[in-house]
Formats: C-alpha cells, sequence, structure tokens
C-alpha cells in the first residue's frame, strides 16, 4: 500500500439545531444558508460512505480501501467496517437529550448494530455554553420517568459550563446534550443509534415533533452515572511540543499533541486519525505531505511506520490522535 496521509470528502447533514459556522470559519463548502450540524470526515457507513479526495487512492472509498489492503491499512483494528466515526458538530442550538446503547442492547435489539461510545473536543465555545452530561446524582428509573413526566428532568441532569480545549467522554449509557454556541470533534464507534429523551418541545424541519425513543432509553441508561465527564488535564512535556492523554476505552485511544515544531510519531500497530482542532499542520508520511487546517482530519495507514505533525504559522497547533481498535 503506498503509504501517505489520507484524506476525506466531508459529509454533510442539515440537522435543525444545526449553523454555517462550518462554512463561514472552517472552510467547509457548503452554501451558508443550510442549517449544517454535523459534518461527517470519516466514516464507513453504507448510508454515507467517506470517499478519498487525495493522492493515488482518490475515488475509492473506505470500505474500498479496506478490502483492497485489509491490515496494511487498518492494522490490528482487523478488517471489517472501520471502527470509529469522526464527526464535526456545530450546535447552534442545544441538542436533545439523548442516550447511546452498549454493544449487548445494540445487537438484540437494532439488528445487530455495535453500541455507541463518544468523546468530545471542544474545538471553540461561546462564553457560558454548556453541556449535559451523567447525572447529578445516582436515581433509578422510576425516579428519571416522574421527572421526565413532570417536565422536571434538568433537575437530575449535570449540566456545566465548557470551553475551548476540554474533554468530555460518553460512554453508552451516559445521558447528555450538547448545548447552544459549541463546535466540538466527535470521535465514537462506528454506529448511528441515538435515543431522544427529551427535545425541549421543539420541531423539525417538517413542523412536527421529532421522535422520542423514551422505552428504550430508559432501558439504556446508568442510573448510577454520577461520575465527572470531564476528562482531567493530564500533559506531558515533549521538548517544544505537549502530550495530552484524554481517552483510552475499548473502542479507541487518543491523545492530543500540541506541536510549536516538528514532532515525529509512529503509527505502530493501527492506523493513526490525525485531526486538526487548532491552527494548520503540514501532515508528511511517506515522504508525502498534505496540508490540515482546524476541523479537517486524514488517516494514517498502519503499514506508514514514521509520520510527522509540522505547525504551520502560529505559535502552535493542536491535533488529536486517534488509534481504533477491533
Amino acid at each position: 500500500m503506498k503509504a501517505y496521509p489520507i484524506k476525506f470528502k466531508p459529509i454533510y447533514k442539515e440537522r435543525i439545531w444545526g449553523g454555517s459556522a462550518l462554512a463561514r470559519e472552517y472552510n467547509k463548502p457548503f452554501p451558508q444558508e443550510l442549517k449544517i450540524g454535523e459534518s461527517w470526515e470519516i466514516s464507513d457507513r453504507q448510508d454515507s460512505m467517506s470517499t478519498v479526495e487525495n493522492g493515488e487512492y482518490e475515488g475509492l472509498t473506505l470500505t474500498e480501501l479496506i478490502d483492497r489492503f485489509k491490515s496494511e491499512f487498518t492494522g490490528n483494528a482487523g478488517a471489517g467496517r472501520f471502527p470509529v466515526l469522526v464527526k464535526v458538530i456545530d450546535a447552534r442550538d442545544v441538542l436533545s437529550v439523548q442516550v447511546h446503547p452498549d454493544d449487548i442492547f445494540a445487537r438484540n435489539n437494532e439488528n445487530g448494530s455495535s453500541g455507541k461510545t463518544e468523546m468530545w473536543y471542544v474545538m471553540d465555545a461561546d462564553p457560558g455554553a454548556k453541556i449535559t452530561a451523567a447525572l447529578r446524582k445516582k436515581t433509578d428509573r422510576k425516579e428519571f420517568r416522574e421527572a421526565l413526566d413532570e417536565k422536571k428532568l434538568p433537575e437530575l441532569l449535570n449540566t456545566f459550563c465548557v470551553k475551548q480545549g476540554d474533554v468530555i467522554y460518553i460512554p453508552s449509557g451516559r445521558v447528555h446534550a450538547i448545548g447552544a454556541g459549541i463546535i466540538l470533534l466527535e470521535i465514537q464507534q462506528n454506529a448511528d443509534l441515538t435515543y431522544r429523551v427529551y427535545d425541549w418541545d421543539r420541531v423539525g424541519f417538517d413542523g412536527k415533533p421529532r421522535e422520542l425513543h423514551i422505552e428504550k432509553a430508559l432501558d439504556v441508561i446508568d442510573y448510577g452515572d454520577s461520575k465527572d465527564p470531564v476528562m482531567p488535564d493530564k500533559k506531558q512535556v515533549m521538548g517544544n511540543n505537549r502530550k495530552r492523554s484524554m481517552v483510552d476505552c475499548k473502542y479507541f485511544s487518543n491523545d492530543a499533541y500540541s506541536v510549536s515544531c516538528e514532532m515525529r510519531l509512529k503509527t505502530r500497530k493501527s492506523f493513526n486519525i490525525v485531526s486538526c482542532v487548532e491552527g494548520e499542520f503540514e501532515v508528511e508520511a511517506g515522504n508525502i505531505v498534505e496540508r490540515l487546517s482546524k476541523g479537517y482530519s486524514c488517516v494514517i495507514p498502519a503499514s506508514s511506520g514514521d509520520y510527522s505533525l509540522k505547525n504551520i504559522g502560529k505559535d502552535f497547533s493542536t491535533a488529536v490522535v486517534t488509534i481504533g481498535k477491533k
């Protein structure tokens, strides 16, 4: 396999809570009158399949890359579907209060699908912008349902202000909602399962209330989940650069690298996903260089071995580097 930084064409999703910030501020090429809430950067789903936009493999789908090159591309993540889905989310309005199922529930109730665990890296946040994640205190199904019926659900939810650089972990079963005025990078299992619990009594594009999935949500909520969802800021100095350890779960791991000069990394035993969350990079692999600006991602094939990130223009740029697991 020709190893180089592989970029994909973003797939844009209109959402009732979306806006035009990704076009105005992140140079995403879509008409600004659209309410784009999600830009799917890397997706191996039949209804939303990523296509290579650069280099020797331009025009191939992500599935075709995996079928053709197997472990050269994915490494020990194995064949089959690409294990993670990468999104940039623009929340101009608050999202629904929602929850995702785990693997067992999804397999048994959603046609064999995987569950959905995810993490968020806040790239931009308006002053006072808030996120809901986890519960204020442990509860049970009965109390949760009563609060929902009596429109007192916010009293049970853990809601807090966020700023640029905050990292929030959302395992399956954790109730959550992204607030208005936030742009974030989302790394998640390759699944598209969301159970809406509450949607602020608003209507969708068709003028009708959006579908809720209350009974399924009540089945999968972790009622004992009152842990702090914000990941600690564990930083390691590496010369003029910084490494921040973030999430390491059974589905993926990732770290953030704040780079002021060139930094060398290794793919080791799996593909790497490089997502620029601040500034701009030159990403080099296989003696091929690609530029990566804020809000964009690329895949470094497992067979690449060494690759580098070089900061462009600013004092430093920051990338989230994700390693997928089988």
